[in-house]
């Protein structure tokens, strides 16, 4: 089998990351494919995860994370919600996780 340029130089036929089979659904995924029920789902998870974020902006644990952020520096390339602010992805990828539910 052929090798493919992953973090890891796995080769197709290996297991892949939860991660990897996520991204691969995603890529190949069609909305004309997914059901109504499926579709509603989706809006409604959507629409879930902003009203937490929204939410939660003035929680004591957003405001902690939010200064943590600052400190870590980094090139701002990801929009905190509600802040007016940007963030590194990797720092913004775990504010995400405080407020949005599981």
């Amino acid at each position: 089998m052929t090798p493919y340029h992953g973090a890891a130089f796995r080769h197709l036929d290996e297991p892949r990351t939860q991660v990897e089979r996520l991204a691969s659904f995603v890529s190949r995924a069609n909305w004309g494919e997914i059901s109504p029920a499926a579709r509603e789902a989706l809006k409604i998870r959507v629409l879930d995860s902003l009203g937490c974020a929204y939410g939660a902006i003035a929680g004591e644990p957003v405001q902690m994370l939010r200064k943590l952020v600052g400190e870590f520096g980094g090139k701002p390339l990801c929009t905190l919600i509600g802040s007016g602010r940007s963030a590194p992805w990797r720092t913004s990828a775990m504010s995400g996780r405080t407020w949005t539910p599981s």
